[in-house]
């Protein structure tokens, strides 16, 4: 039977695959002297990826801070639990940031400054790594301790 605690993990693999591939377009379009103001396949897409990724991912996260509690109750780890949580926290703050800036240049079309693009490129490229750090440190609570869907072994 499935409960609350599995939307979690089926929610997390959307900004695990959006973020990427935003993240990859924004370096394209960057490279490419893209405007972030463009109307065209490779601006918008990394508008919309980045978009919808931490849109989903806040979703996850608030069904990840349910799915911790149970896992708490139950009587698993606190410490594995709270670094993944942390970790992935950070990852959803870097892309809260660049999905805002970016959304405000792309639908208000502003004029950004030269140092702007290169920095959301930098910040997307380490919301990239911690995110798949923190995933790798999710994929451990459920495969290694079994949380929320074994029970607990001492």
């Amino acid at each position: 039977m499935m409960s609350l605690t599995h939307i979690h993990p089926m929610l997390v693999h959307f900004p695990l695959v959006l973020w990427p591939i935003g993240t990859l377009l924004l370096v394209l379009a960057v490279l490419n002297g893209r405007a972030l103001t463009e109307r065209t396949f490779i601006v918008q897409g990394a508008v919309w990826s980045l978009l919808i990724g931490s849109v989903v991912a806040l979703l996850a996260a608030a069904f990840g801070d349910l799915a911790l509690d149970v896992a708490k109750d139950l009587g698993f780890p606190e410490a594995p639990l709270e670094d993944h949580e942390e970790t992935v926290s950070i990852a959803v703050w870097l892309f809260a940031a660049v999905t805002a800036v970016l959304g405000w240049v792309h639908f208000k079309s502003v004029a950004v400054p030269g140092w702007l693009k290169p920095a959301l490129v930098v910040v997307s490229l380490v919301g990239v790594g911690v995110a798949i750090y923190g995933a790798w440190l999710g994929g451990n609570l459920v495969y290694e301790l079994g949380v929320n869907v074994a029970a607990v072994h001492p």
